[in-house]
């Protein structure tokens, strides 16, 4: 069977990059022929656009601007040739006005993971729902999110008809299957994120950088900024005597640590990978240091609109609360018992699996039952 997926393939977010080729992936292990599907939607685009220095409008904007505009574009060229190398995207770019020939050449489509279904993000495009695709074609979700705990008044109608015409849903966090029974009575179910479906061993076959030094150090990975995990990762430093690296996207240099602001995906994997302890306000940060059994620390986000769903929902399942930094603090500092935390997770990767094949071979069966009748 041929499958087309749907998600924010051009990103400069190391986990967005990651979980679209750990689906891509699992769907070939499953003997699926597979594309990403190479959508160019209009808001993001212009949301992905370095600014021109013509387009700067305030001294402090020229500042922000000048600190990270080369960082920039080392970042671009590095998830390029990530994307070249490993993503098997389709072979056509598709818009707006052009998405709906795809139908043409997949026999079922799956949107997500990420944050899909956040309007907000996509400038309300309808077509994050599969809104494209024919009746007649198999329309799954796999791990979608919608980014909010609440889907705002202004989206809701779209978000319903859209999720209604779906063949299986299955998101990313508890708030998206809650979301989902209210507004539509339809079942959710919640699975794993793509990138926890692939094992440290396949991981490793991508990860091919070199450690830089033999030093000891501390990982602290931001996508969100939180109140004190930069605090806590130099206070962890002087415990153990170890480095502080910081991988995060601001234009402003965190103190008294080592900044990476133009990380690739494969860089990444190998920062985390070789950390003595990983801290993260991502939850990507948290799915790496989890698949590459590090012991690691998590801090949520604060704000009243924050994404913290995912990251509560996954270590509730895998019993890693005891992980959090509260006030710059955390309950424990032993090492992670990963035995119990595997088995865990062996059991949610065997339910997503099961999902995924179920939902792909639901169309089959159907189709099956037409023609006997």
């Amino acid at each position: 069977m041929k499958l087309a997926i749907l998600t924010y393939q051009n990103a400069l977010n190391v986990g967005a990059v990651l979980q679209a080729y750990a689906l891509q992936q699992v769907l070939t292990k499953m003997g699926h022929q597979c594309e990403i599907i190479d959508y160019r939607n209009s808001y993001l685009e212009e949301t992905y656009k370095t600014k021109n220095i013509m387009q700067i409008k305030s001294p402090k904007e020229l500042i922000k601007w000048l600190l990270n505009v080369n960082k920039e574009k080392r970042k671009r060229v590095k998830f390029s040739e990530f994307n070249q190398k490993y993503q098997n995207f389709s072979s056509t770019v598709y818009k707006e006005d052009n998405i709906h020939e795809s139908n043409d050449k997949y026999d079922a489509f799956i949107v997500g993971s990420d944050q899909v279904w956040n309007m907000n993000l996509n400038g309300e495009d309808e077509n994050y729902f599969l809104s494209f695709v024919e009746d007649s074609k198999n329309k799954i979700s796999y791990a979608a999110s919608f980014g909010y705990k609440e889907v705002p008044a202004i989206h809701r109608a779209k978000t319903y008809e859209g999720i209604s015409k779906l063949n299986s849903i299955s998101v990313r966090e508890t708030s998206g299957k809650v979301i989902t029974q209210e507004l539509t009575s339809r079942e959710a179910q919640v699975v794993l994120d793509p990138t926890l479906l692939l094992d440290k061993l396949e991981w490793k076959e991508i990860n091919y950088e070199k450690k830089s030094n033999n030093k000891e150090y501390i990982l602290v990975y931001i996508i969100a900024a939180t109140p004190s995990i930069i605090e806590f990762a130099k206070k962890l430093g002087r415990k153990y005597n170890c480095e502080v690296i910081c991988i995060h996207n601001s234009p402003i240099p965190k103190k008294g640590v080592k900044n990476i602001r133009d990380c690739s995906p494969t860089e990444f994997l190998n920062y985390v990978e070789n950390a003595k302890f990983v801290l993260s306000s991502s939850f990507h940060g948290i799915c790496f240091s989890i698949l590459f059994e590090k012991d690691f620390f998590f801090e949520l986000d604060v704000k009243p609109q924050n994404n913290n769903s995912r990251i509560e929902t996954l270590v509730a399942k895998l019993n890693l609360g005891e992980r959090q930094i509260v006030n710059g603090e955390t309950q424990t500092y032993n090492s992670i018992d990963y035995k119990n935390v595997l088995k865990r997770l062996d059991n949610e990767k065997a339910k997503s699996y099961e999902f995924l094949e179920e939902s792909i071979e639901k169309m089959n069966i159907q189709d099956s039952k037409e023609v006997l009748n």
